[in-house]
């Protein structure tokens, strides 16, 4: 988590405060250098929830945009990469998050007029 990736794509086990051994805790102290990251597990983006990981990934170090699923929910998908290419022709979040988004449970947390540089 420290290493400075523009975009991170996290898919592991998780509650709203952790996520595949990763706790709100550690975000804190390491303070993440990505600034776009997508976190694929249960409840991480429940931002009624105090300590929601999303919001400790956006805030706690350089995020910018991140994504999250507010409760607990099973994901299969092809892969990160294939629903990403938008992004890569520089598209922005908001427009990717609407037009990709086919889910009722996960949320954009961040600025969503943002384009990957």
């Amino acid at each position: 988590l420290q290493l400075p990736y523009e975009f991170v794509y996290i898919s592991a086990h998780g509650i709203s405060t952790a996520h595949g051994g990763v706790d709100y805790e550690d975000i804190k102290k390491i303070k993440p250098k990505s600034y776009f990251t997508t976190i694929v597990s249960c409840g991480n983006g429940a931002f009624e929830t105090e300590n929601y990981l999303a919001g400790w990934f956006l805030f706690g170090g350089s995020g910018l945009v991140v994504e999250g699923f507010t409760i607990p929910t099973m994901v299969i998908s092809g892969g990160p990469m294939r629903e990403l290419i938008p992004l890569k022709e520089g598209i922005i979040f908001g427009e990717y998050y609407l037009r990709q988004s086919t889910w009722l449970v996960n949320h954009l947390f961040g600025d969503p007029t943002l384009t990957l540089r």
